[in-house]
């Protein structure tokens, strides 16, 4: 009897193995929790493919459902002479999630930190800081050494400063191209001190994040100010047009990274709308900012930070060549006016306010580049961009 049992619950078992292979028999899916992104089954990553210029691909799958997998190739670089007066050499910016994994449909709400107000002003206790103000603009603390800490009204933005320090690393580095005072390039990027490190910076940045309550992923952006370029580069501006040496003692202690910071979704970069109005804004400044040193966080400026949900179904890219002809079309007046070179495109995320419910994080993408324009007799280079719904092709803006 008990052998004929074991046989009985060995066919059982051998049924439910034939069943599980064929796809008849699935596991549970494991719940995602919030802020996570959908993990892929084993044995669903895409497969690799291969340009015919032999630059390799990753595989992208989109789909508005997730028990359908739709791949799609997005390239590394992308060229193109549409015309004379419009051309593409470019680089295409896609996270490696979106390559491998698709892009997860995602909803979002604005984070607020009202209840981490004291836990964030316990990190700067060093500065004594007290209230000074409360206003409808701002809740303002100062402290020693003309410390200043603002949180807006609702609790969502949040800025930080330590006035001498803050002040010689702004009179010593300037990143808004097209000013006399642009110096960005002077300052090497991703380039760590040898006793103060990215990770260490970075951990200084979260550990702030966190006291925010923060739970997301950050995309983090490094330029490496050494003191002693900053004494060389530090020049104090005044409003008649003058200028002169700030009065600050430079030291080895004040070598610092200036970051810029995105809160990312699908692992691709969260713009604000008010980026759309500034390209260069969008690909090179973060909607957030901070200074960091050997001692921690000397600044720092955030500006909505969200709590993402993801869902289970994934989102059906445009394919990238039908993104490409959007362009074509939408640029082609502009091109008639002013020569255009596209030098980037890249995928990013736009929050698109849905009402009563929050935000749905749309992919958008960006052609980025310059255009020559005339004037008075002489040559101008000037910001171009145009933003594309990642979903619907429609252009944005």
């Amino acid at each position: 009897m008990k052998r004929l049992l074991c046989y009985g619950i060995l066919a059982v078992l051998l049924v439910c193995i034939v069943l599980f292979a064929k796809g008849i028999v699935t596991l549970p899916v494991r719940e995602q929790s919030k802020n996570s992104i959908p993990q892929e089954n084993e044995g669903e990553s895409a497969s690799d493919s291969s340009l015919s210029d032999g630059t390799d691909i990753s595989q992208a799958g989109s789909s508005s459902s997730s028990a359908v997998t739709q791949t799609q190739d997005f390239p590394y670089t992308y060229a193109e002479v549409i015309n004379d007066a419009n051309t593409i050499n470019a680089v295409v910016d896609v996270p490696d999630e979106v390559r491998e994994n698709g892009y997860y449909e995602a909803t979002a709400t604005v984070l607020t930190f009202e209840d981490k107000a004291d836990d964030i002003l316990t990190y700067f206790e060093g500065y004594h800081p007290y209230l000074h103000a409360t206003n409808d603009e701002a809740i303002s603390y100062w402290g020693d050494d003309d410390f200043i800490l603002n949180f807006d009204p609702e609790y969502t933005d949040l800025t930080i400063v330590t006035g001498t320090y803050w002040n010689a690393v702004r009179y010593a580095y300037d990143f808004n191209v097209g000013t006399e005072e642009y110096n960005r390039d002077h300052y090497p990027e991703e380039t760590a001190f040898d006793d103060f490190s990215l990770e260490d910076c970075d951990e200084s940045i979260q550990s702030l994040f966190d006291l925010i309550g923060f739970q997301g992923e950050l995309y983090i952006r490094h330029w490496t100010l050494d003191y002693e370029t900053m004494e060389e580069e530090a020049v104090e501006l005044f409003m008649d047009g003058t200028d002169r040496k700030p009065e600050y003692d430079w030291s080895e202690e004040d070598d610092c990274y200036w970051c810029e910071i995105w809160q990312t979704c699908n692992g691709v970069r969260i713009i604000n709308t008010r980026g759309l109005k500034g390209a260069g804004d969008v690909l090179e400044h973060g909607t957030h900012t901070a200074v960091t040193g050997k001692s921690g966080v000397f600044s720092m400026d955030t500006t909505l930070l969200y709590d993402i949900s993801y869902s289970e179904e994934k989102m059906e890219l445009i394919d990238f060549e039908e993104i490409v002809e959007v362009y074509r079309q939408s640029s082609a007046e502009a091109a008639e006016a002013s020569p255009i070179e596209i030098t980037d495109i890249a995928l990013l995320v736009l929050p698109v306010s849905v009402r009563g419910e929050g935000y749905s994080l749309v992919p958008v993408w960006i052609f980025y580049g310059q255009r020559s324009i005339e004037l008075e007799g002489s040559s101008l280079l000037d910001i171009y961009a145009v933003y594309i719904n990642a979903t619907t092709g429609e252009v944005i803006g």
